[in-house]
């Protein structure tokens, strides 16, 4: 949608609902329109850059729907569910990327992380001491870029 047509339907909006009154200067508005193109742009990018690299990771002759169904931004972002449907096909990229990333080891403790064993039961279950456990908790949590273990049993259970 043009910065043009926005401004046309914050005014219909206005009109329509005279309760409720945008406070907004021309300028402001089209600056913010400006960043939020931007912002746009760069996922877009970043979207094709995972795309292209997710692509990389799946074999050969593997359905679209098992590899996912990519949006074509050759037309570009023209509404609110093209971009929804972008922002989550990128989530999407990112988490496989992400699971990709870790050993087969890391992604068995984060299985059973996810089941919700202790420490020392992964421990007694992989045949390694419990310290190794707490190391590739730290790993995954570092890798994975999350705070807390809430975050990524969320996560796996996600993916």
């Amino acid at each position: 949608m043009a910065p043009h047509q926005i401004i046309e339907k914050l005014k219909v909006t206005e009109h329509k609902n005279p309760d409720l009154e945008f406070m907004y200067e021309p300028n402001d508005l089209q600056r913010l329109l400006d960043n939020l193109s931007r912002e746009i742009s760069q996922l877009e990018q970043e979207n094709t850059s995972l795309k292209s690299t997710v692509e990389k990771l799946i074999p050969e002759g593997t359905s679209g729907q098992a590899a996912g169904k990519a949006i074509n931004l050759s037309k570009g972002i023209t509404t609110e569910k093209q971009l929804k449907l972008l922002l989550h096909e990128n989530r999407q990229l990112k988490s496989r990327l992400l699971i990709y990333k870790l050993t087969t080891k890391e992604k068995q403790v984060l299985k059973l992380i996810a089941s919700g064993l202790t420490n020392k039961e992964i421990a007694k279950k992989l045949g390694r001491s419990s310290h190794t456990i707490t190391t590739h908790r730290k790993k995954l949590l570092s890798k994975l870029k999350f705070k807390n273990t809430a975050a990524m049993v969320t996560f796996a259970a996600r993916n």
